[in-house]
């Protein structure tokens, strides 16, 4: 794989930090990500973005076209945010 390629190297950290990797593929990426900086540089990114989300929700700031769009794009994907 090559890891230069940052749009891989998000989409690979998104998948990890949102669950919707295999066991076995999860397994592997985290082989990988104890290796390659930018792994790990992009799940703890993808990690800060899903704190930063729940404390939104926590405290009541998430407006309701947010939530709107979010419902939108959940129906896309077949009303699972997990595609395999």
């Amino acid at each position: 794989m090559d890891f230069r390629n940052e749009r891989l190297v998000e989409a690979l950290a998104a998948r990890y930090v949102f669950g919707m990797m295999s066991a076995r593929t999860r397994r592997r990426f985290e082989m990988l990500r104890r290796r390659h900086a930018r792994l790990e540089r992009e799940v703890r990114r993808w990690e800060s973005r899903i704190d930063e989300f729940a404390e939104a929700l926590r405290a009541g700031l998430v407006p309701a076209d947010l939530w709107r769009r979010l419902s939108e794009r959940i129906a896309r994907n077949g009303g699972s945010p997990h595609r395999h």
